[in-house]
């Protein structure tokens, strides 16, 4: 077992693994600094709101690309950079607070500067300089130890033994008192700061809010929102969510009975003997939708409502897809049970953007050159029924007809947008 006992230990280790597992290290370090934005050593009380919102938009920016694959980073590494240059343009004062705002920068270089191992090695290295000052033992590298046991993995912040504790911090003795007194001041009227009290409490918790919610948010909010201040980004939070809560409701009648254990088995054994293809596929689909939001970003005829929604449509889309990418089992270890768990419930999500929402984006009365392009909705089909079985009768049939090349992409397109999806089979 590999054992983290200073900054160069955790290099060393780091540069043996992928960005991916780079940024997520990365920011589990930068987070566990936050609550040392409140509190310096020099007994100053109180902390500046907008350092706070900074490194905490530091925060989501780095967890969502830990949860996303690298060839759909583009986007958020513009985000990154931006964020970082907000942070360099904010002074905190006192060492406690400088080093926790340092962490969030090296969280965010970690996706867009090179070398990304030295950067979430020195994430590590502000978190112990703000976490173990007044401990007794490096607490910050001893928890990086174990961290690094399961790689990728969002469990509690610090101790395991309280992930259902409203302080684990308070529990663990770790900042506690800093935490309550950054908790208290930021949820006082008129701070606009109480998304960000929920967001990071799931965090420390183990039970972060859905990963598509923050990458959605971590996309969305441009970077003149972000430099409007507290208000004008816990607007845009909000209209976000409601956005996304919306979206999940979009096919409830399809997610609502859940699959069998046979069910479940039967689609892990379909992941497990289609892997390389689901992989294939899913690369040429995000590549399709980078191409598809470029262009719908540039169709000034769109009402600018229509632009937004579709627009989201997309990056929704991206993120199942990103997900279910993550979620392939390696070749050589495949737990039936975890891939059949983990994959119906990806399934079912899936299903309500394909055929669901994608209908409404593919209808002929919408502007032409905005409807869904047939290699998408063809793809995303493909990989739905190669993971939960055909979606019902017609989709098979349109399969079918593809390969005997008695129908067109088009007609085959609307064919499956006008079925109705059945559950997996078993």
């Amino acid at each position: 077992m590999v054992e983290i006992t200073n900054q160069e230990t955790a290099l060393k280790w780091l540069e043996q693994q992928d960005h991916q597992t780079q940024i997520w290290f990365a920011t589990r370090c930068a987070l566990r600094a936050l609550p040392g934005l409140y509190n310096d050593a020099s007994g100053d009380q109180g902390a500046d709101l907008a350092i706070v919102l900074n490194c905490f938009r530091a925060g989501v920016i780095a967890s969502a690309a830990s949860t996303m694959q690298p060839f759909d980073l583009d986007v958020l590494e513009i985000r990154a950079a931006s964020a970082i240059a907000a942070l360099n343009a904010l002074e905190a004062d006192g060492t406690r607070r400088q080093d926790a705002k340092l962490a969030s920068k090296s969280a965010l270089n970690c996706i867009v500067s090179p070398p990304p191992a030295r950067h979430a090695a020195e994430a590590l290295q502000r978190c112990s300089q703000v976490v173990d000052y007044d401990q007794i033992g490096p607490v910050s590298f001893e928890r990086a130890t174990q961290d690094i046991e399961d790689p990728l993995n969002w469990d509690v912040l610090w101790s395991s033994g309280y992930p259902d504790s409203d302080d684990p911090f308070r529990e663990t003795g770790i900042l506690g008192d800093e935490w309550s007194d950054l908790r208290g001041q930021m949820g006082r009227e008129g701070t606009n700061l109480a998304f960000w009290i929920e967001w990071y409490q799931g965090i420390m918790n183990g039970a972060p809010l859905p990963w598509a919610l923050i990458q959605r948010i971590a996309l969305e909010i441009k970077d003149d929102e972000w430099d409007a201040g507290p208000s004008v980004v816990a607007k845009r939070i909000t209209e976000i969510r409601k956005k996304f809560d919306a979206a999940q409701s979009i096919g409830s009648e399809e997610t609502a009975s859940q699959p069998s254990e046979a069910q479940k088995e039967a689609i892990a054994k379909r992941i497990a003997s289609n892997r390389d293809a689901i992989a294939l596929a899913v690369a040429s689909v995000l590549e399709q939708l980078n191409e598809y939001r470029e262009r719908v970003r540039g169709l000034n005829g769109l009402e600018p409502d229509y632009r937004e929604e579709l627009l989201s449509f997309i990056d929704q889309l991206s993120v199942k897809l990103s997900e279910l990418m993550s979620m392939l089992p390696d070749e050589t270890d495949i737990t039936i049970r975890e891939t059949g768990d983990k994959a119906a419930s990806w399934l079912s999500q899936y299903r309500a953007l394909v055929p669901g929402i994608a209908k409404r984006y593919a209808e002929p009365e919408n502007f032409a050159e905005a409807t869904v392009p047939v290699g998408i909705i063809l793809g995303c089909t493909s990989i739905g029924a190669m993971i939960g079985g055909p979606f019902g009768a017609t989709a098979g049939g349109v399969v079918g007809g593809l390969i005997s090349n008695q129908m067109k992409p088009g007609q085959a397109a609307k064919a499956i947008l006008d079925s109705s999806s059945t559950s997996p089979d078993a």
